[in-house]
């Protein structure tokens, strides 16, 4: 397995998928699209080009990360064959991919896609506005319910609310519970 770390020096930019002009993380938002374009067009070729690869690709993301992954999902799922999201920031623009997951009628794909969402316990003290907290809680649950109603035979949606784990420390056992749900142990 290759593992690609992208740092990111722009990241509400490279991970939101609207541009939002309040609220956090508004400034310079709403680059997502092009983000996902630059990992389509010149990251994957380079790598396809310089290491032996096959057509398996995960995409995992963390908070705005897991935004951004649910974004791709939803805009270009034949982009990867498996999305780990966690803690995503389903909050983002009024809930914008819950809602737009609600209007998505059942589809399959070419290739069998499977999605897993994390969610944390995390404590009200780790949040400035309880509001958001209260949204970004509700936000995810709404999400993998409406994800786990669309399961189909190309479409496989898995869901782990980890209770002692918070937002800063879900991604350890977010990524190792994910992994085990996407690349199942053979019988």
């Amino acid at each position: 397995m290759l593992v690609v770390a992208i740092p990111n020096m722009g990241r509400t930019h490279n991970l939101t998928p609207t541009h939002v002009t309040s609220g956090p993380y508004s400034e310079n938002s709403g680059g997502a699209a092009d983000f996902l374009r630059f990992l389509r067009e010149e990251l994957i070729p380079q790598i396809d080009s310089h290491y032996r690869t096959t057509a398996e690709r995960t995409l995992v993301g963390h908070s705005l990360a897991g935004l951004f992954a649910l974004t791709v999902f939803l805009d270009q799922p034949e982009t990867f064959d498996r999305y780990i999201a966690i803690e995503p920031s389903l909050w983002w623009d009024r809930q914008l991919l819950v809602h737009r997951l609600s209007e998505q009628v059942a589809w399959t794909f070419e290739r069998p896609v499977t999605v897993f969402i994390a969610q944390a316990n995390s404590p009200a003290s780790e949040y400035q506005d309880p509001q958001l907290k209260k949204e970004h809680e509700t936000a995810i649950r709404k999400f993998s319910k409406l994800l786990a109603k669309r399961e189909n035979r190309t479409l496989r949606a898995g869901y782990e609310f980890f209770p002692d784990e918070t937002h800063v420390s879900a991604p350890l056992m977010g990524i190792y519970r994910g992994l085990l749900f996407t690349y199942p142990r053979s019988p």
